[in-house]
C-alpha cells in the first residue's frame, strides 16, 4: 500500500492553494492566540497548517501516522505516531 500523504496531497491533484493561510489567520484571530503559545496538530500532513502558525509566531508540534511527514516539512517539529500502537509523546 502507498503511503496515504503521497495519495491524498499528491500536488498534482491537490495543489497548495490561500485556503490554509486564511484558515489559520481566522483561527489565530477567532481564537486570540498570540505569539510564544505552542499548538499540536494531530493529523498534520505535510505540514502547511503548521508552518503558517509558525510564520505567525506559535511554536508548533505535529504528529502523523506517516513517516513521510516529517521528510515532507523538515523544518518542523513532527513526529511519527501511530495512536493504535503508540502513545502521543506529548501528554
Amino acid at each position: 500500500m502507498s503511503d496515504y500523504l503521497q495519495v491524498v496531497y499528491n500536488k498534482e491533484l491537490r495543489p497548495y492553494t490561500e485556503y490554509p493561510q486564511k484558515l489559520i489567520q481566522h483561527l489565530f484571530n477567532a481564537f486570540q492566540m498570540k505569539e510564544g503559545m505552542k499548538i499540536l496538530e494531530p493529523g498534520c500532513g505535510r505540514g502547511e497548517h503548521l508552518r503558517i502558525f509558525q510564520d505567525l509566531g506559535l511554536e508548533v508540534y505535529g504528529l502523523d501516522i506517516s513517516p513521510e511527514a516529517p521528510k515532507l516539512a523538515d523544518d518542523l517539529n513532527i513526529s511519527v505516531c501511530n495512536l493504535e500502537s503508540g502513545k502521543i509523546t506529548f501528554l
